[in-house]
């Protein structure tokens, strides 16, 4: 179910029979009822963040057990139809369960106290979050990220200036270290570092900027002026090669779904470089699997080639429009299979990384003895922070890439980040080396021809001047052609 911008709750029938059914609940679910009944904020988030089919006319709220009951009944514009005690059944209605009601009803009230905050020091909180968002590199928690989450309904315009002038900075600055040819000196140090500290604060922005399902950056992007902006959801990360930051913009990506998909159509019948049709073919994937109303669409975009040129370049195109629209059709046909090989590499992962650690380190993420623990999720965290190249040498991580999709698509914002206690455990502090691993994958594929022009031709080797003439006339050429053609 989507957001409706419309949502004024007004008192009518639906309202006069929710009210007399009060006496279906006990004394504290009463109070519950009515509190949900005059707290038009938090029925709207709720709303809003519910996926149900548009035939779907009404949800049933758990306020208690989400098989039991009782439950409020509401209609999707937020109108109050009724109250079903403990034990009554809610038939063909969609249920929102109690968990997450709770989440949308704590992330109302944090957004609360943002406001208050603001309200007393706009200045300081302001500047206080977005230093801390932009400096802190990859080091940050998932608690931290999770207390960010909760200005973006406040900041989500900051945010995306931050997110649109930080992508020109990365993009002057990955010009001026790639001249150097990974000969870095010295004085390069504050440039890699500042490289590092930037594109991941634009992985951040991306997360941030989709964890409203995309909604503030569709609203953006109806605006016929600000739509060139659509080109940089996903491009800003993914043209880094990396799996750490490209994963994050295939998720946003996925969130703002419809408003991308002509956009990324035209960079994907006719790319400019093949780093650019991996965004489109990474960005179109991520959309199709997660939103079924547009699988289709996808699914045929993917597969054409009608407009690709007769050429080398035109060659390599549909070799990797074969590869996109394979993987995704396979995502189609058996979506669980995402989850099963993400879990076990992830298995792997972390089998690897906990053999790896000192007996000092787990001491530090567990004191009790005995072996180190880790969440369920923990694995796929740790695949998610892994800078791998996107496109390597022989395409196998691009592949794996597209398998994980119709998991990665689903995956909460906060997954990406690995929890406080084991944050000093997995740390990636700068270093320059960790500088130099971002810009290598970006510099080596546009080397091996990410830049070259579609059509372009290779540039014919021109003949000696005693070598006979190309045109066939059995003279030397600096006596034939070598001045023009002859007459």
């Amino acid at each position: 179910m989507r957001a409706h911008t419309g949502y004024q709750p007004t008192t009518g029938k639906h309202d006069e029979h929710f009210l007399r059914r009060l006496d279906r609940l006990t004394g504290t679910q009463v109070d519950m009822a009515l509190a949900l009944y005059r707290d038009h904020e938090l029925m709207k988030m709720l709303l809003g963040e519910l996926e149900v089919s548009d035939s779907i006319e009404r949800v049933a709220i758990s306020i208690h057990d989400d098989k039991l009951g009782p439950f409020i009944v509401v209609t999707r514009d937020g109108r109050f139809v009724t109250c079903l005690g403990e034990g009554m059944g809610t038939g063909a209605t969609p249920i929102v369960t109690k968990e997450h009601f709770d989440r949308v009803a704590r992330n109302v009230q944090r957004v609360r106290e943002v406001q208050a905050e603001i309200a007393l020091h706009p200045a300081r909180e302001v500047q206080r979050i977005l230093v801390r968002l932009l400096e802190c590199g990859s080091d940050i928690s998932r608690e931290e990220f999770a207390s960010v989450v909760a200005w973006q309904p406040l900041l989500a315009p900051a945010f995306l200036r931050s997110f649109l002038v930080l992508n020109e900075q990365v993009g002057r600055t990955y010009q001026c270290l790639a001249r150097r040819q990974n000969r870095f000196k010295r004085k390069d140090e504050p440039a890699l570092h500042r490289y590092w500290t930037d594109t991941w604060a634009v992985a951040h922005l991306s997360l941030l900027l989709g964890v409203d399902n995309g909604q503030y950056l569709r609203r953006i992007l109806e605006v016929k002026e600000l739509d060139a902006i659509g080109y940089l959801i996903s491009w800003s990360t993914i043209r880094l090669n990396t799996t750490s930051h490209g994963l994050r913009g295939a998720w946003l990506a996925a969130k703002v779904a419809k408003p991308l998909v002509a956009p990324m159509k035209r960079i994907y019948q006719t790319p400019p470089t093949e780093l650019a049709l991996v965004d489109a073919g990474i960005a179109l994937s991520a959309i199709g699997h997660g939103h079924s109303k547009l699988k289709s669409e996808i699914g045929k975009l993917l597969a054409q080639t009608e407009h690709v040129p007769d050429d080398v370049y035109g060659n390599l195109i549909r070799c990797m429009h074969r590869t996109f629209a394979a993987c995704f059709d396979v995502g189609v046909e058996n979506p669980e299979l995402s989850r099963v090989v993400l879990d076990e590499i992830a298995k792997q992962l972390m089998t690897r990384l906990t053999s790896l650690l000192a007996p000092a380190q787990r001491a530090y993420a567990q004191p009790v003895p005995g072996p180190l623990q880790f969440p369920d999720d923990m694995g796929v965290t740790m695949l998610l922070q892994g800078a791998f190249p996107i496109i390597d040498e022989k395409f196998n991580t691009l592949t794996q890439l597209l398998v994980w999709l119709p998991h990665l698509v689903r995956v909460k914002a906060e997954e990406f980040y690995v929890p406080r206690q084991y944050l000093k455990l997995f740390s990636q502090t700068w270093n320059v080396e960790r500088s130099i691993g971002l810009i290598e994958p970006r510099r080596r594929i546009e080397q091996l021809g990410g830049r070259v022009p579609r059509a372009t031709p290779p540039a014919a080797r021109r003949p000696g001047r005693n070598d006979p003439c190309p045109c066939g006339s059995q003279r030397k050429y600096k006596r034939c052609c070598a001045h023009g053609p002859p007459m």
